[in-house]
């Protein structure tokens, strides 16, 4: 595993930024935007079949610009997250089109593995991620507009989505909904790559936020299940949250915590995504990440 510190965005060259197809010219390069749920591969298929690649970004300017339109447009399928043409090979990241990678708007401390070589883009801050290439996810194409074509969207068309999907909160922080079903070790790995730990609860009102955000994602296509791990573990015969959070708030089952031994780590175990209990920590389920957002 590789660790970049430090990661900043760095200014490109010179050049036109795209627009918008709804708002382009015929034979303009633009940005056109597909709701379908598809796999990495499958997206980039897509978009070559319309003339294109999936997106590279030149610049804050245009993150900013297809952040803000997805954003409003992908809540038709259930978040906020959705893929870009970035692709992470040991150990530089590049754009499936061959367009120079200069601009960069990944989390300070990013860390990069080549288990999460396929990049989107997650939330309103229009933060880059990377994830697993099989996650499906909405996607923007960048393509030549011709004369009459490419609205900015397609028909939804329903398909099982393993799409980490972001959630905002006021308190500072990004939630992820991780679909893929790991082990609690491997979830917290995926939650620290992305610059955060497995979620700390630490508040009634976090409780409901971060019930309300699975419940939007089970509510889709693929049901997540009633397990979902969260940050809490068993230290010393204390109970800890991963990120150092104050161990203060608490919302177990009833007759939990249990004492089965090896059941060391927290889950959420409830059909409405509130009630805790622990259990052994090599079982695969769901997960929610919390990511620290700078202003």
């Amino acid at each position: 595993m590789l660790f970049l510190l430090g990661l900043l965005a760095l200014a490109s060259p010179a050049f036109s930024a795209r627009k918008l197809c709804e708002n382009s010219n015929a034979g303009e390069q633009c940005f056109h935007f597909e709701t379908e749920l598809l796999n990495f591969n499958g997206a980039e298929k897509k978009c070559e079949n319309l003339g294109g690649h999936l997106a590279s970004i030149q610049s804050a300017q245009e993150n900013q610009l297809v952040t803000s339109k997805a954003v409003s447009l992908f809540k038709e399928v259930g978040g906020d997250s959705f893929w870009l043409g970035g692709t992470y090979r040991p150990w530089t990241w590049s754009w499936i089109n061959g367009a120079p990678f200069t601009f960069t708007n990944f989390p300070r401390n990013a860390v990069f593995d080549p288990r999460w070589s396929c990049l989107f883009i997650a939330g309103k801050r229009g933060l880059w991620l990377p994830t697993y290439c099989s996650n499906t996810a909405p996607f923007v194409c960048e393509i030549t507009k011709r004369p009459g074509e490419y609205a900015t969207t397609t028909t939804i068309t329903p398909v099982p989505s393993t799409t980490p999907t972001t959630y905002p909160c006021s308190n500072g922080h990004i939630y992820i909904v991780n679909h893929k079903r790991v082990s609690w070790t491997a979830a917290e790995e995926y939650c620290t790559a992305q610059r955060g730990h497995l979620v700390s609860i630490l508040s009634q009102e976090e409780s409901d936020f971060v019930a309300h955000a699975i419940e939007a994602q089970n509510n889709r296509i693929q049901k997540l299940g009633s397990d979902i791990w969260i940050g809490g573990y068993l230290r010393n015969g204390r109970w800890t949250w991963l990120d150092g959070s104050a161990w203060k708030y608490t919302n177990f089952r009833s007759f939990q915590p249990n004492t089965v031994p090896g059941n060391n780590c927290l889950q959420i175990f409830d059909s409405s995504y509130k009630k805790w209990m622990n259990y052994d920590c090599n079982r695969e389920f769901p997960s929610v990440c919390k990511v620290a957002v700078e202003n």
